[in-house]
């Protein structure tokens, strides 16, 4: 009698194999008796996987954040990204009262990269609120997380401010190893990973010495040239632009040069280039600025080296609707 034993298994690889995959065993022997091929099969094992809850935490900016004093929105930058093997669900928490820095960082709120273009975005970027919008990532997925703060006033050249972002697993945390029983993906356990299901990481702000300040407001004229109500344009609208441009901290900003890009759907007004209440002509030569040439579809000012001591500079110009 010649006996032959094989073992057939369906798995995948043992790397990322996704939390709830049935790993499928089963042996099957071979032999003759009496001349004849026989084949017995053994009962079928069927394990599966568990999910490992592991994931990293990393602050990305490459460099300190440049900060200004009293500025509202200053943003630091982190990489959440879920190295497990399932679904997971983080809460995460910002810290701003932290030792060996200068100054707290006022009001942090956590923004999610909404539109995943790697830039804080205020308008787009959504705010996070425990309990409400946990980031649900599914396995290998990263995602890009904004702590966003105010800077107090009055602060001095190169201080700096720390902002701490703790992540955690929903499902769970502690010593490495741990079984959390029919906490995983499908029904499976959760065992934490080797990370203990917690991360932190710290982003740092610093004070630069000087800032160029933009404040940007606009009047509406009808037709007639009566001004029209705040928020209302019509076809026979005359927007005018204002911008006003000023310095604070300590040093010189060298080079200052605004652009403005006319909006979609206005046309500007030839010869409503103003500096200072100083008409500014729209070729590009010997003043200040120029509509156009510079940079294509905006208005350009150049205003020179500036600091706090500066006086504010003025822009307006005029557009219309197409």
């Amino acid at each position: 009698m010649t006996l032959m034993l094989g073992l057939h298994a369906t798995v995948a690889e043992a790397v990322g194999t996704p939390a709830g995959t049935l790993i499928n065993s089963q042996a099957v022997v071979n032999y003759t008796q009496t001349g004849q091929d026989m084949t017995t099969v053994s009962n079928l094992l069927s394990l599966p996987v568990n999910e490992v809850l592991d994931f990293t935490l990393a602050w990305q900016d490459a460099a300190e954040v440049p900060a200004y004093a009293g500025d509202p929105n200053v943003a630091l930058t982190f990489r959440l990204q879920n190295t497990g093997n399932g679904w997971e669900t983080f809460l995460l928490t910002v810290i701003s009262a932290l030792s060996g820095d200068d100054f707290d960082p006022l009001a942090p709120e956590v923004h999610f990269d909404t539109n995943d273009n790697g830039l804080y975005d205020p308008l787009l970027d959504d705010l996070y609120t425990e309990g409400v919008n946990d980031p649900e990532l599914a396995a290998d997925e990263p995602l890009t997380v904004f702590l966003v703060s105010q800077v107090p006033a009055n602060l001095a050249t190169d201080d700096r401010g720390h902002l701490k972002l703790a992540a955690g697993s929903e499902e769970g945390y502690g010593v490495p190893g741990t079984v959390i029983h029919g906490q995983g993906d499908n029904g499976t356990d959760a065992i934490i990973g080797l990370g203990g299901g917690f991360a932190e990481a710290t982003g740092t702000m610093r004070l630069a010495a000087v800032q160029v300040n933009l404040a940007k407001t606009a009047v509406v004229t009808s037709g007639n040239g009566q001004v029209m109500a705040a928020g209302t344009v019509d076809t026979t609208s005359i927007i005018t632009y204002n911008i006003a441009v000023s310095v604070s901290g300590n040093g010189t900003a060298r080079d200052v040069v605004v652009t403005d890009p006319i909006p979609l759907g206005t046309v500007y007004q030839p010869g409503t280039l103003f500096l200072n209440d100083t008409p500014i002509t729209d070729a590009a030569d010997s003043d200040a600025g120029d509509v156009f040439e510079l940079m294509q579809g905006a208005v350009t000012i150049a205003l020179g080296d500036m600091t706090a001591d500066s006086s504010t500079q003025r822009i307006s110009f005029q557009v219309a609707l197409e």
